[in-house]
């Protein structure tokens, strides 16, 4: 008889394991990463809703406003190519603003883009109007 009732008493254990295991498996969500490369670089949010008092379109990041600005290069994700249509943006500083992005991470602000080596004030003032962040 005790025999018996510590193998009801297994068994019990390993369903309500069992069943701890398969809630836990299908209703977790998954978190995916994306994935990062040099010419469009991932921002990664991970805010919990019950830590923090963010609103939540403040978290969008800026690349998402730009599409908004059509005819603008976004210089964030904006690859070789797109820059090298820039005024005064040849392949030499079109690939300094791409090393200076993959170095230092994503510009803030367009203003930003003069930290970049061999864009000054004047070059500057002829892209401001044709660049986004």
């Amino acid at each position: 008889m005790r025999k018996n009732r510590e193998s009801v008493l297994f068994y019990f254990a390993l369903l309500l394991l069992a069943g701890v295991l398969f809630y836990n498996i299908f209703s977790t969500p998954v978190l995916y990463r994306a994935k990062v490369s040099p010419e469009k670089p991932a921002l990664d949010y991970a805010v919990s809703a019950a830590e923090s008092s963010t609103n939540i379109t403040e978290l969008v990041p800026s690349s998402a406003a730009s599409e908004a600005e059509p005819g603008k290069v976004n210089i964030n994700t904006a690859g070789q190519e797109e820059l090298e249509s820039l005024p005064g943006i040849g392949e030499a500083r079109a690939r300094a603003i791409i090393e200076e992005r993959r170095k230092n991470g994503a510009f803030a602000s367009v203003h930003d883009l003069t930290r970049v080596p061999g864009i000054g004030e004047k070059i500057y003032e002829k892209l401001k109007n044709n660049i986004t962040v």
